[in-house]
């Protein structure tokens, strides 16, 4: 039997809007190599098993369907999936989102199987919104054409997990902290254990599209989770990434994400709230650290704001 050398983890929970268009962009791929493609349906309500039943019908040489009959959480369901997977490579994307080039996976393995050095390689994303715009993805401006280390994470630099390629890594070694760090937010911790083991080149190229939803009738985390529970969310999964990599200093991190969020809870009335979710959440270094970057993060914060406004006056006297 021919070795799969990827194997695509499509994660997919009702995207049955999305979810043709997701799937057609992987069966697309050209490449001179095996890959398998497992849809892992997080026990969707909507007609997704019935569209993932229709493609492994069609393909059932590249598809390998877990439709789950219990509702395991996004995390638990990505990393089973993974653990499963028979590829020396894993990709990944989600049931809303696609891939824009057909030569994206060949890309990737030929990086791969060139650089033994690296642990995984990614690249650019480009953001969908509901009205058709699109733009690249804000946090990895910084990040093209380069490599990111544990070093540059921990000082707020980011790549896009579901853009990455990396080596099956669950095939030597238990990695379940994925859906123990967090029921349905796993990204950011599977960032810290690739890095633990080796960095990533960022490719300056978009080859995928996510779609920017956050709005009523979907399905997605951000549509459904309100911000001060995406707040406590994320305080508790660094803390608890903490205590998987001790080595690891996140104080930063932590103080990079709660205060941005402390000024949100003021302008929505929600700083009550804020200390009773968020606040208590963190460790006391970091509570201390809060407190010690409080009026750099006012004062920077006042001269965006200033400078915002006089950028704004100096287009209006322009276009008089």
């Amino acid at each position: 039997m021919n070795q799969v050398i990827v194997s695509v983890i499509l994660l997919v929970y009702n995207h049955e809007k999305y979810l043709r268009e997701s799937i057609e962009s992987i069966l697309s791929q050209k490449v001179d190599f095996n890959y398998e493609i497992v849809i892992a349906d997080d026990m969707s309500t909507d007609s997704s098993q019935e569209i993932i039943n229709y493609y492994f019908g069609k393909h059932a040489d590249l598809i390998r369907p877990v439709l789950r009959s219990e509702n395991i959480g996004a995390s638990k369901n990505y990393y089973e999936a993974c653990v499963s997977a028979k590829g020396k490579y894993i990709a990944s994307l989600e049931g809303d989102d696609y891939w824009c080039d057909d030569y994206k996976l060949q890309k990737m393995v030929d990086f791969l199987e060139g650089n033994n050095s690296y642990i995984g390689v990614s690249h650019v994303i480009e953001g969908l919104d509901i009205h058709g715009n699109t733009e690249r993805h804000p946090v990895i401006k910084d990040a093209l054409a380069a490599e990111i280390s544990i070093k540059e994470l921990l000082r707020g630099k980011r790549f896009s997990i579901i853009a990455t390629v990396y080596r099956n890594i669950y095939k030597d070694k238990n990695y379940s902290a994925i859906f123990t760090a967090h029921r349905q937010v796993a990204d950011y911790i599977i960032a810290v254990i690739l890095l633990d083991l080796g960095k990533i080149w960022i490719i300056n190229e978009v080859m995928s599209v996510y779609r920017v939803r956050n709005m009523p009738g979907e399905s997605n985390y951000n549509s459904i989770t309100d911000f001060m529970t995406k707040a406590q969310d994320h305080i508790s999964l660094i803390c608890n990434i903490a205590r998987y990599y001790d080595k690891y200093n996140f104080t930063g991190e932590l103080v990079r994400y709660s205060l941005p969020a402390f000024f949100s809870s003021i302008r929505r009335n929600l700083l009550s709230d804020y200390f009773d979710r968020v606040f208590r959440l963190l460790p006391g270094k970091v509570k201390i650290q809060f407190f010690l970057c409080l009026p750099y993060y006012v004062l920077k914060t006042l001269m965006c704001s200033i400078q915002g406004s006089e950028k704004r006056n100096k287009t209006k006297k322009d276009s008089l």
